[in-house]
């Protein structure tokens, strides 16, 4: 399981990319045992947790991650 997550995680420019989708993974796994365990009722507020805090990380990743990636796709015409 830990070399799904690896294949996940890149580095570009000594920046790591998909650091969530990795945990993403990490959080279905141990959900999906969970349910394998028979506790339904504990799957269920583990889902919903994993979902909050998925709809959380925009706004908590600071907003100069997407500007400087922004910029670095942008031409010498940018401005």
């Amino acid at each position: 399981m830990e070399q799904a997550g690896a294949i996940i995680i890149r580095t570009r420019q000594h920046k790591v990319q998909g650091l969530t989708t990795a945990a993403n993974i990490w959080a279905t796994a141990g959900i999906g045992v969970v349910v394998g365990l028979g506790l339904e009722a504990t799957a269920v507020l583990s889902t919903i947790i994993v979902l909050i805090i998925l709809a959380l990380v925009p706004y908590i990743v600071p907003a100069t991650v997407q500007e400087d990636t922004d910029q670095k796709n942008c031409r010498s015409d940018c401005r």
